[in-house]
Order: structure tokens, then sequence, then C-alpha cells
């Protein structure tokens, strides 16, 4: 049975949860703005509307006006709320039909006039903000793409996991202020597990060790673009040009498949936006906005 929340009321909007039968309608929306929907739209491309294997959690939701969706969300994994849509008064339509429960999510992420007016929404519903992250999404194609290294990237392997659990908890403690608690640990664990099997992680390691000095995540891929995401370094190889190389090559990578690659980066991330924009030859494209929620919700 189909998941209605909004209520009947077509003349305000539906919101339901969407089933295969909405994929082309689903696709349609998403790939008008694949710059700021790639998220979304490369999981579409991936996994379908509904999971079809047991460890993957997730599911879309739309908003119809006069039989046509016109705003969409991606709930992954309980936890990522991902707003698709660019119109702040569809953003708001969207919070407000939503179960009160907010859908569980624990971050809210999107273009930054949506996800801030959605946030108004969910607020004055007793949900408190832990951090708040203005973003900027940047975009690069294979004719502005600065770097050409022979960086020894290489896709990641099984025995690199635990070298990358551990990196992963350090970056998610240092970009979201909080460290994981212990009972997350397994699902960071999993995700890195999946990543590997999906061959969507990449890695640069030296030494007869292989210690680990740089890593980073496809976090979207399909026909109309790709976007990179957890892209880190340890403190201690930090301003050896791991950075460079390693997002140079997999741009590289991913720009002889698609036509362009994107990437999230915290607007006051200053060094971040001299690697990119500088040294890589990325550019802007558009703000977004990503809300980390306190754990209770309120």
């Amino acid at each position: 049975m189909t998941a209605i929340y909004g209520g009947p009321d077509v003349s305000q909007g539906l919101l339901r949860r969407l089933n295969p039968g909405d994929y082309s309608s689903l696709h349609s929306l998403l790939a008008q703005d694949p710059l700021a929907f790639i998220y979304p739209l490369g999981w579409l491309h991936r996994d379908g509307i509904v999971p079809g294997v047991p460890y993957l959690n997730f599911h879309y939701s739309g908003l119809f006006r006069d039989g046509g969706l016109v705003a969409a969300t991606l709930l992954a994994g309980n936890t990522l709320l991902f707003l698709a849509t660019h119109n702040p008064r569809l953003a708001s339509e969207v919070a407000t039909k939503l179960p009160s429960s907010g859908e569980g999510f624990r971050f809210l992420v999107g273009p930054r006039a949506s996800v801030e007016a959605a946030w108004r929404v969910f607020s004055s519903r007793g949900f408190r903000a832990r951090l708040e992250r203005n973003q900027l999404v940047l975009t690069v194609t294979a004719e502005q793409l600065r770097a050409r290294a022979n960086s020894g990237l290489r896709r990641a392997e099984p025995h690199d996991l635990p070298a990358l659990l551990k990196a992963t908890l350090d970056m998610h403690a240092h970009e979201t202020l909080e460290y994981p608690k212990p009972e997350d640990v397994s699902a960071f664990e999993r995700t890195i597990e999946y990543q590997i099997t999906m061959k969507r992680l990449f890695v640069i390691t030296t030494g007869e060790n292989r210690e680990l000095c740089f890593k980073a995540s496809i976090s979207a891929l399909c026909p109309r673009g790709a976007q990179i995401e957890g892209v880190w370094v340890p403190p201690r190889h930090r301003g050896q040009g791991y950075a460079r190389q390693g997002v140079g090559r997999l741009c590289e990578w991913l720009l002889e498949r698609v036509e362009q690659v994107s990437l999230y980066v915290n607007e006051d991330n200053t060094p971040a936006l001299g690697l990119y924009k500088t040294s890589l030859g990325f550019r802007d494209g558009l703000p977004f906005k990503t809300i980390f929620l306190n754990r209770s919700g309120c």
C-alpha cells in the first residue's frame, strides 16, 4: 500500500511515497538539473526507486500537483534527507506534509534556499539543529580539469577496510563536530564494505604497510554526470599533494565516462576551495546547505 502523507487536497499538493511506476516521472524531474540533483539521480540510476537488496534502506517521496511530480525527497538509510527542489515554497510544503517524525533523518541536504525554507517548518515543530553548513557545489569538465598526475590512485580493497574505517570516523568527527557513537560504527563499516564491493571507493597508500594517504568515493554516477564525496587526507600526510593528485586522477577517470564531475565543499573551507578551484579547475555551481540535527531531533 502506498504511503500518503499529505492528504487528498490536490489543490495544495499530494505527498506520497514513490513506487516503481513513478520511475520515469522522477527521472525527468531530477534530470532537469543534474548538477543540483546528481546525488538522488545517481542513486535512482544505480538502485531504482525501491531497494532491490536487503542491506539497502532508502525511499523516495514525491509532491504531486495536478497529477504531475513537482518536487521529491530521497531518504537514505534513515539518516540523510535530500530535498530535490529549487522552489522554497514547494520545499515548505514538502516539510509540512512529511510525518511529524520528520522521517527520522539526521541530515537535511539540498539547494540552500529550499533547505532553509523547509527548516523553518521543521524547527517550528520542535526540531533543533546542532550544526549548519553553507556549501557550494563545484563542477569540472574534461576541458577545465588541470591535473594530469600519475598519483598511484587505486580502487580500495577489503584489506584496506580497517584504515578506511578509522579515516571515515575521523572525517565524520571533523566535518560534523561529533564523533560517531559506538553503536553507529557498524553502520559506517557496512557502508565502506558496500562501497568497496561496488568499486566506488578509491585510495592512495604508501610504504610497505600501505599506510592510507588519501581516500575519496563516488557518491553518484550516471549518464548525466558523477559526484565525488568523502575526500580525506589524514593529518600527518597533508601538504604533500595527495588531495590534488587523488581528486585529479579520480576526475580524469570519471570524465572519460561522463561530461561533468561535481562535489560539495563548505563555503568557509578556504584551503579546499583553493585546491578545487585554483589547482584543479573546478568552477562554482550553486549554493547548497546541510543541516545536522540533534540526535533526539529536538
